[in-house]
């Protein structure tokens, strides 16, 4: 299961003899940047992207264009793994984010922002509440073919599993203290077999292994 920036692409392509640039706008819910469905036209006066592919069609790089008006405060990103999003809602089951924001929207809100890695993945998703302290982040793990049955949370402060998903944690036997990861190995539909809690050295504190009905999560 991957998790994508769901982007539309521009109506624009350009081939260079070493690659092909592509524009995207950021005016939908982010879910693959490299198959958007094509757009006719993206205003470049307002946020959009600037990917380029290699001849092969991988992602080579990303660049984050600002809108006119906020062009002071925000530096673009030429390269794929410092390129930073921002996000309201974040899907860990279906590993997608939702409801696209700018760093300035973001300010003195709940939202999560997202680190995407050398293929275009994304690594990182941070959760930061509105005093812009960060909480907690999703550490994502993908294999050669882009595909994902595992990731890390790290806590920042003491926190209790229970918030995440009441449903399968006990508030009792769920306690978080801060540095401790969350190891989730999930099925091919996102819902958690095994969760491992450890500190930063790897000493065990909980394991959870989870057997579901017909009427899974």
């Amino acid at each position: 299961m991957r998790i994508f920036i769901s982007v539309v692409i521009a109506g624009f392509v350009f081939g260079q003899s070493d690659s092909t640039v592509k524009y995207f706008s950021t005016s939908i819910m982010r879910t693959n940047i490299l198959k958007g469905k094509p757009e006719k036209l993206v205003d470049k006066k307002e946020a959009h992207f600037r990917a380029v592919y290699y001849p092969s069609g991988e992602l080579k790089t990303i660049e984050f264009l600002p809108a006119n008006w906020d062009k002071r405060k925000r530096k673009k990103s030429g390269f794929v793994s410092r390129l930073k999003l921002y996000y309201l809602k974040w899907n860990p089951k279906k590993q997608e984010l939702f409801e696209g924001l700018t760093k300035t929207k973001a300010n003195g809100i709940p939202h999560y922002r997202a680190t995407m890695n050398e293929a275009g993945l994304v690594k990182n998703v941070d959760y930061i509440n509105r005093y812009g302290k960060m909480l907690w982040t999703f550490h994502l793990r993908w294999d050669d073919y882009g595909k994902s049955n595992e990731y890390d949370i790290e806590f920042y402060s003491n926190k209790n599993l229970s918030v995440l998903n009441q449903e399968l944690f006990a508030p009792d036997l769920s306690a978080i203290r801060p540095g401790w990861i969350a190891r989730y190995k999930i099925n091919n539909s996102g819902i958690p077999k095994t969760v491992t809690v450890m500190d930063q050295l790897e000493n065990i504190y909980y394991y959870y292994e989870f057997n579901y009905g017909k009427n899974a999560l």
